[in-house]
């Protein structure tokens, strides 16, 4: 008897790792559904008086997606000129609607817990089988250490499969001070750690001043 290839993929493996390739439109044919799925805003996150670049999507609470997109915003207004994309905001625990914002652009954020890691997951399945909003660009996704030192090996492989998924993967390291904060209006912000810096940074080089994806 012959033993079956193990090339052969099986139908699971397109949920687990969805194949993304760069400047591909989602294919609903091709996908498989994701497991869970993120509702759609049914109100602006801008509103009519900001006008971001990108919009920060939590893949779950407590995702940091809200520092982050607070942390961009803190850095923007300190860069002049207009050939710099300036900053991002939240937009919680759901998709935008691209209709209704100035910025069809998105980054999902996820702390590195398997959790997290599933949700974003999750996420990338939603929008690769065409079930994310209309005019929604999946710009890439940002991993937020939720403690210090190496991650375990399940979780590192977790989070190496959604390179696959995403076009632009970037990570933030854990940051002890951030967990003081308590997300209230007028809080003082601290210092922007020089790692959060550089991914803020690189999500920046990715988008032209139009706020298109390079």
């Amino acid at each position: 008897m012959k033993r079956p290839s193990a090339l052969v993929k099986r139908p699971s493996a397109l949920v687990t790792r969805p194949l993304y390739r760069v400047g591909a439109a989602p294919r609903a044919d091709v996908f498989l559904p994701p497991l869970r799925t993120l509702p759609v805003r049914s109100t602006s996150v801008a509103g009519t008086e900001h006008r971001p670049t990108w919009l920060f999507t939590a893949a779950h609470g407590g995702s940091g997606a809200g520092l982050l997109a607070r942390l961009s915003r803190q850095v923007g207004e300190e860069l002049s000129g207009p050939e710099l994309p300036a900053w991002g905001m939240s937009a919680g625990h759901a998709w935008p609607d691209p209709a209704l914002e100035p910025t069809g652009l998105v980054i999902v954020v996820a702390q590195t817990t398997m959790r997290g890691l599933g949700w974003a997951r999750d996420a990338a399945a939603q929008y690769l089988a065409g079930r994310a909003p209309d005019g929604l660009r999946l710009l890439g996704l940002v991993t937020v250490a939720d403690q210090p030192g190496r991650l375990p090996k399940p979780l590192a492989a977790a989070k190496n499969l959604l390179a696959g998924a995403y076009p632009h993967t970037w990570h933030v390291p854990y940051v002890p001070t951030y967990r003081l904060l308590t997300g209230l209006p007028g809080e003082h912000c601290p210092p922007i750690h020089p790692a959060v810096a550089d991914v803020l940074a690189a999500i920046r080089s990715t988008v032209t001043p139009k706020g298109q994806r390079s």
